[in-house]
């Protein structure tokens, strides 16, 4: 499918990926509702995009608030139109820290978030994506899905949760007018960890990281050939591949990854 002249609807479109594929978005023609928690990150995209007018709608909202992501849709068709792809782009990082130093209200907001608020907004929207003549949905997972390093298990949970919820939509929705994909980010330069209380970053880590504005051409180049998976960096390749074909060595070139910090 093409984008230009769709309706898009971008969740965590206030910075990172969620910003780069708004502004994205805008320039290759799509009108967009920008979703996002954090007001001021919302100013800030507003900022950029000043150029593309009225094709730009911001939305301040909870996606783990079932009753506001309810009522979305009704406001995207009311001042966009009907909406025609969806991107499930925004979540949270975990603290660095093992599962029994992790407290529960920290693990339940990333699962909350990034699973649940990813399964709200699918529910909300998926029957009025069934009503366009052609619609789709991507789901952002992370490399993480595949390869889950220590000290990151409740973060790795839920993104896989969000790929295999995703995978299982893609079949439900097979012969539907709607395409299914799971974005399988590996390391992109964003600030969720800034976002998620977390004091080490990948450059702390020695990890190169990938712009998120190439991030961002990744992702709609593979929503417009209805890619099934859509792998953004060579790290997410790379990943995917040694997960199917040692699971065991995967883990532990992950844990080596992090030895300096779980030696502290």
């Amino acid at each position: 499918m093409q984008i230009e002249n769709k309706t898009v609807v971008v969740t965590g479109a206030g910075s990172g990926i969620g910003q780069a594929l708004t502004l994205l978005l805008l320039e290759r023609g799509s009108s967009v509702f920008g979703v996002d928690l954090d007001q001021s990150a919302l100013d800030a995209t507003q900022h950029l995009a000043q150029r593309w007018g009225d094709q730009l709608v911001l939305h301040q909202a909870d996606i783990t608030d079932s009753a506001a992501v309810e009522s979305m849709p009704a406001a995207v068709s009311a001042s966009l139109g009907a909406p025609d792809i969806l991107i499930n782009n925004a979540g949270v990082g975990q603290p660095v820290m093992t599962v029994l130093d992790l407290d529960d209200a920290t693990a339940r907001r990333v699962m909350e978030i990034n699973f649940f608020g990813t399964l709200n907004m699918t529910r909300a929207f998926l029957p009025h994506l069934l009503e366009r003549p052609s619609a789709a949905i991507a789901n952002v997972a992370s490399m993480v899905a595949f390869i889950a390093p220590p000290t990151n298990s409740v973060y790795s949970a839920s993104k896989a949760a969000v790929r295999m919820m995703t995978e299982s939509l893609s079949a439900e929705l097979k012969g539907t007018n709607v395409s299914v994909s799971v974005v399988v980010p590996g390391v992109i330069k964003t600030n969720i960890a800034e976002n998620s209380g977390i004091d080490v970053s990948p450059s702390d880590l020695g990890i190169r990281e990938m712009p998120a504005n190439d991030a961002a051409e990744v992702i709609i180049s593979g929503i417009e050939k209805e890619k099934f998976r859509i792998l953004v960096g060579r790290d997410a390749m790379g990943g995917e591949v040694l997960a199917r074909v040692s699971p065991r060595l995967s883990s532990l070139l992950a844990r080596r990854q992090l030895e300096s910090l779980l030696s502290d």
